[in-house]
């Protein structure tokens, strides 16, 4: 992924992306949530990258919120230890759960936009 990363401007762009939700998430800004999902477009492939890399980060935010020293699988790990800092692991699971929902809908040919302002909605309201 690294090479990948230094070459492929779309990943460098997903993973940018991922850090402005991650600190959408921990500043509890709703709005900036909402602009950052709408920035990844319609592509599935776009939306499957992006919610994926935000899936991997709640995950290590879980993992680290139960260890400090644990490994990471995500992009952002900074990010991932503040949010481990103001989420429960119970929060992280239920984040999670809408992030699987999220990407079964965009699959099944909901509206993107749709399931994205969904999605911000869902994440908002466990944060608050």
């Amino acid at each position: 992924m690294c090479t990948s990363y230094l070459i492929d401007e779309n990943l460098r762009k997903q993973v940018d992306l991922t850090k402005s939700l991650a600190d959408s998430i921990i500043r509890k800004d709703e709005y900036a949530l909402n602009v950052s999902l709408f920035s990844v477009g319609k592509e599935r492939g776009d939306i499957k990258a992006v919610l994926s890399m935000l899936d991997k980060l709640i995950r290590d935010c879980a993992v680290l919120s139960k260890c400090k020293d644990a490994e990471t699988i995500s992009c952002f790990r900074e990010g991932a230890e503040r949010l481990s800092s103001m989420l429960t692991a119970s929060q992280s699971i239920k984040i999670h759960r809408c992030i699987e929902r999220a990407w079964s809908a965009v699959e099944s040919n909901v509206s993107a936009p749709l399931v994205l302002t969904s999605l911000c909605a869902e994440i908002a309201g466990i944060v608050r």
